[in-house]
């Protein structure tokens, strides 16, 4: 079963210099979770309605201000027309996507292939059920984060006044800085080891 047989031919698409506001709202009104990003009929990138959201919390700006380049995926992952069923899933689990491109031998855009076109034939008995079940897993399985406390040094600022040498000020202000510190440690998502 080759993937030009299981795709959705003709995807909407949008451009990088797109803005983010109008790329949002062709997303909520096709109901989709992706546009692919393209420059004349080349993918160039892909967008998700997740990276819609998190464009706005990072750049704190309208989505009228933001384009599409500016928050879109450059990692381009594809697959072909003649390509089989079966690898471009392997290809979708290897790289933790729920869709791909596909492109002709040209390289242009042509259609996108998601795990649902691949369901689809699941449920036609044409593709083995554990085969996507383990793609699927392999798709979800969160990427290692890596978490990096910040180091706070007591000082006269954090430990507060000496008090009477019993401690007790010192002591309170020293447990505060120590769950200040366990609150404000960071967690940086690192690409698990492939």
């Amino acid at each position: 079963m080759l993937v030009g047989s299981l795709m959705t031919p003709s995807p909407r698409t949008v451009a990088p210099e797109a803005s983010l506001d109008a790329a949002a709202r062709w997303l909520w009104e096709l109901d989709v979770g992706v546009l692919p990003v393209v420059r004349g009929d080349r993918p160039v990138g892909m967008l998700t309605d997740r990276d819609v959201c998190m464009a706005a919390y990072t750049q704190g700006r309208p989505l009228r201000e933001l384009t599409v380049a500016q928050a879109m995926s450059r990692e381009l992952h594809a697959a072909c027309l003649e390509d089989d069923a079966v690898e471009a899933l392997r290809l979708m689990a290897e790289r933790q996507v729920r869709r791909l491109p596909v492109v002709d031998e040209g390289g242009a855009l042509v259609g996108l292939l998601s795990l649902a076109d691949l369901e689809a034939e699941v449920e036609a008995g044409r593709l083995d059920p554990g085969a996507l079940a383990g793609a699927l897993a392999a798709i979800a399985r969160p990427r290692r984060p890596v978490l990096r406390p910040l180091v706070l040094e007591p000082t006269s600022a954090l430990a507060g006044p000496q008090g009477d040498g019993d401690g007790a000020a010192g002591d309170g202000a020293l447990r505060r800085a120590s769950l200040r510190t366990r609150i404000m440690a960071r967690i940086v998502p690192t690409r698990a080891p492939r």
